[in-house]
């Protein structure tokens, strides 16, 4: 949520892109896999990496995907065991806390000059109820027919 209040103050948009930070890139990335739920794109978007990283990717720029694949081998070895451990002690409030995180992460990338006044948000909006309500139609399907 820090995130969100400092915005652009804290990074200044980008970030320097280096050794350091393709691995900080990887180990959000092994987050990613090892966390259910988060979507670490959201976080490189934000931090002006996702492209670059893509391009790096797409170019075999091994400056870029080496310390990627370290970050991303590192976190998923050292914090798997613990992120089972605290799904098994507080499921719960660990889901509540990724929820958040997606939440807010989500948010961080939304655009904030954009004209909220257009059909194409109005169209937005009526997609994401008809959306909630088709989820919770097919929760309930899934509940009929579990039985």
């Amino acid at each position: 949520m820090a995130f969100l209040f400092y915005d652009e103050r804290l990074f200044g948009g980008d970030i320097p892109q280096n050794f350091v930070t393709w691995t900080l890139a990887g180990s959000l990335i092994g987050l990613g896999v090892i966390i259910p739920g988060l979507s670490p794109s959201n976080f490189l978007v934000y931090l002006g990496m996702y492209k670059d990283m893509s391009d790096g990717i797409k170019g075999l720029n091994f400056m870029i995907i080496i310390p990627i694949a370290i970050g991303a081998i590192l976190t998923v070895l050292i914090f798997s065991k613990l992120a089972d451990y605290i799904i098994n002690k507080a499921y719960a409030g660990f889901f509540h806390i990724i929820m958040g995180v997606v939440f807010a992460s989500t948010l961080m990338i939304v655009p904030r000059d954009y004209n909220y006044r257009s059909l194409g948000t109005l169209a937005c909006i009526v997609l994401l109820v008809a959306g909630a309500g088709f989820g919770n139609w097919m929760s309930n399907l899934e509940k009929r027919y579990k039985k």
